[in-house]
């Protein structure tokens, strides 16, 4: 009688291991430069400059409201804010040029706006004559970004000059605004005297640039990069 084969032997399993699955760490990919650049940046809130500005129109309007001449006031602060509208963060002599043009602009346009009035001209003439400063307005405009200030604000104060209440004599409407505009640049030479050696952004465009023209004077010479193919 034939044999049966045996039934094979089972295998043991290995032992179940004791040591606990260590999880990787993931880290988070740093995003490309292009995803930084278009990353809208946060900005905090420029603190000096908005009690300048708080100080340059409140002070006339609060002064005005004392005397009992508001309509001063009221035109010094329109100064004031005008002067603040056309700040920007430059040199000083372009800021000068800037809220100088700006400001001449703007009062010149209110004195023809408060002339209109005082002499009541008719309608048709009035209407021709913001035409005449519309155009003047238009050919500063297309001198450049300051002369696209400066001929905004003659035409804008020119309109408001001729509906606004007059101030008492007429024509001091200008020079008040001078004054305000005035109060504006003296309460900032504080903060523009000391920003540019405070201002991180400022040093760190600064040292860019010192990189850049140390890299150009070594250009040619056994400081500078090998040429290509050497």
């Amino acid at each position: 009688m034939a044999s049966t084969p045996a039934d094979p032997e089972p295998v043991p399993s290995p032992p179940p291991s004791t040591t606990t699955p260590t999880s990787t760490p993931t880290t988070t990919p740093t995003p490309a430069w292009w995803a930084r650049a278009a990353k809208p940046a946060r900005p905090g809130l420029p603190g000096t400059l908005m009690l300048r500005a708080a100080l340059g129109m409140g002070v006339p309007l609060f002064a005005g409201l004392a005397t009992g001449q508001l309509g001063l006031g009221v035109f010094a602060g329109l100064g004031a804010m005008h002067a603040t509208l056309n700040d920007r963060v430059e040199p000083g002599r372009l800021r000068r040029v800037r809220i100088g043009g700006a400001l001449a602009a703007s009062s010149v346009g209110m004195v023809i706006g408060g002339a209109l009035q005082r002499y009541q001209v008719g309608t048709l003439w009035a209407a021709l004559a913001l035409i005449v400063v519309g155009f003047v307005s238009g050919a500063l405009s297309a001198t450049g970004p300051r002369g696209s200030a400066a001929g905004m604000l003659l035409l804008v104060s020119a309109s408001l000059g001729g509906g606004m209440h007059l101030a008492d004599p007429w024509w001091v409407a200008g020079p008040m605004m001078l004054a305000g505009a005035a109060l504006v640049v003296v309460l900032g030479l504080p903060y523009r005297w000391r920003r540019p050696q405070a201002d991180p952004r400022n040093r760190a465009l600064a040292t860019v640039y010192d990189a850049l023209g140390d890299l150009l004077l070594a250009l040619g010479t056994a400081r500078g990069p090998p040429p290509d193919g050497c």
